[in-house]
């Protein structure tokens, strides 16, 4: 089962997406990932003051947040 949660507090929005997988293991750290996925939510993050967090399970659980205010001027 996949969850996504989507929640907006003034100029900042919160998408959390969980399932009921195994989860992630105690010291995952995304920022070594190597793959393509990562790299485009990292750039996304950078360029909208934003940030991920891998939150404990049970299963997956990631908490991606970052600033919707005036997105049209930055592109």
């Amino acid at each position: 089962e996949l969850k996504i949660d989507m929640s907006v507090r003034g100029e900042r929005i919160t998408i959390l997406v969980e399932d009921d997988g195994p989860g992630y293991p105690p010291h995952f750290r995304p920022e070594a990932m190597n793959t393509m996925g990562y790299k485009l939510i990292a750039s996304l993050l950078k360029k909208n003051d934003g940030k991920l967090e891998i939150l404990a399970g049970p299963g997956g659980r990631v908490r991606i947040e970052f600033s919707g205010a005036s997105a049209e001027a930055r592109y």
